[in-house]
């Protein structure tokens, strides 16, 4: 059979492919210069976005749905998508906003304003992580990264929004100096607010660098962060700072730090590894190298960016 029959043939053997085997395929034929790959892998990135989006919707509803148990988990998530999503920034923060008094108004008589307290603690502690997460971590990483996706201009107005959201708290009724007098209550909020905001951007690091860039040892860093150092540091907070020998707390917190390690991260992991599949959070575009001209060049070796 002559090359052009062979190349016709896998051709069509190719079209006939679909998701993971056509990925398989690609692998196997290793052909492929670097635009065509790149391109590839946007195909199969866009050919998972319907069902991922599908899934994340009835995921969001069921979450909304748990209230209390996975509110401040929730915000946390939205929090990073806030910092490194994609498309526009003012659907994002309205989306966020509207979330946090979705979350918190049910609960409203029940749990006092203390809930929606915890909710704007936890989106403002999350998101100043993420932020300094995102401008840190990608100069220790030799992979494209994802940036900050909102301006100076935007962070100003983020800021406002939630200095209204704190006159909207006051406004209900929240007093720091009455809800806080007790200092187990006051340690269990900042408690809460802390490691769920620090856990889930841990969890959310190799979401920094997307999928067809990513290298396992990134998600293997952050799963033991998460799942082991993080659980350990945090019994000994409470044991040395003498909040565990109240009974209160070590009821509460205790048991809440290792059952939350055992079960929250696969529900974060789930719920933002979707997200990326939905193409929630923004794309990067990777260096390009280009050939200077021979007569600038006359080796024909250097490279400019």
């Amino acid at each position: 059979m002559s090359a052009a029959g062979q190349s016709n043939q896998a051709t069509t053997h190719r079209a006939r492919l679909r998701g993971e085997a056509l990925r398989k395929w690609y692998a196997q034929s290793g052909n492929l210069t670097p635009d065509e790959w790149e391109a590839e892998q946007k195909r199969l990135e866009d050919e998972r976005r319907g069902p991922a989006r599908l899934f994340l919707a009835v995921a969001f509803i069921l979450i909304l749905v748990s209230g209390f148990l996975m509110g401040p988990i929730l915000v946390a998530i939205l929090s990073i998508w806030l910092v490194i999503g994609s498309g526009s920034f003012w659907v994002r923060m309205a989306v966020t906003i509207a979330a946090i008094f979705l979350l918190a108004a049910p609960l409203f008589r029940v749990l006092g304003p203390e809930f929606l307290a915890m909710l704007l603690a936890t989106l403002f502690v999350s998101s100043a992580f993420a932020y300094l997460g995102a401008l840190i971590l990608p100069q220790y990483l030799v992979m494209p990264s994802r940036s900050v996706q909102f301006s100076l201009r935007q962070l100003s107005v983020y800021t406002l929004i939630l200095a209204a959201s704190l006159a909207v708290l006051r406004g209900v009724g929240f007093r720091l100096e009455n809800e806080f007098r007790n200092m187990y209550d006051s340690a269990e909020f900042f408690y809460i607010v802390l490691c769920v905001s620090i856990n889930v951007v841990l969890a959310s690091l190799p979401i920094l660098v997307p999928v067809r860039y990513r290298s396992g040892s990134l998600f293997r860093w952050s799963a033991l962060w998460v799942v082991i150092q993080m659980p350990v540091i945090e019994l000994l907070v409470l044991i040395f700072s003498g909040l565990f020998t109240s009974y209160q707390v070590s009821r509460e917190l205790g048991p809440l730090t290792i059952v939350g390690h055992l079960f929250a991260p696969a529900i974060v992991w789930v719920v933002l590894y979707t997200m990326e599949g939905a193409q929630a959070f923004s794309d990067v575009k990777p260096l390009t190298y280009d050939k200077l001209d021979v007569e600038s060049d006359p080796l024909g070796s250097s490279t400019t960016i």
